[in-house]
């Protein structure tokens, strides 16, 4: 048993780096007019996908003020304990402290649902190096291809130095 859980995590990991390429060089997964477009087919590569989740929200600082630049990604690591495989492009909050962001589904593992709790990371690196970072957990919620996603709302509150 724990052999197989090395091999998966080893096979996710390469489909994590192949996809993550597929994306960048195909463009897929930008985050315009995130909320009206339905989940589409991506097109190119040897995977296509059956679905895509939309996750969309704000930071804040502790005093509830929006935090503009703020990275928001997910953890390689923290993918590999779900059922499914998805990309999801790492984006930053606007000028409002806002953010919008689409994961499209790659391989869901049989039996699993289409619901997966994984940790969203939002961190504000400072010129000196230093930084600020919230962990919160997001229920992604995938919808099938030619469907409109509805959009997990989160706010995350981003600590003080």
């Amino acid at each position: 048993m724990v052999r197989s859980r090395e091999c998966l995590a080893r096979l996710r990991q390469t489909l994590v780096a192949v996809v993550a390429t597929l994306v960048a060089v195909s463009g897929c997964g930008q985050t315009t007019g995130l909320g009206r477009n339905p989940c589409s087919v991506r097109a190119g590569g040897e995977f296509g996908s059956s679905g895509c989740a939309d996750v969309q929200g704000s930071v804040v600082d502790t005093l509830g003020r929006p935090v503009v630049g703020v990275s928001i990604r997910i953890l390689e690591e923290d993918q590999n304990d779900s059922q499914l495989l998805f990309n999801f492009p790492p984006g930053h909050t606007d000028s409002e402290g806002h953010f919008k962001n689409r994961a499209t589904l790659i391989v869901r593992l049989s039996g699993s649902s289409d619901t997966a709790t994984i940790p969203l990371t939002a961190q504000l690196r400072a010129a000196d190096g230093s930084s600020r970072t919230a962990v919160v957990d997001v229920l992604f919620r995938f919808f099938p291809v030619g469907e409109v996603p509805k959009p997990t709302v989160v706010r995350i509150i981003l600590p003080d130095d």
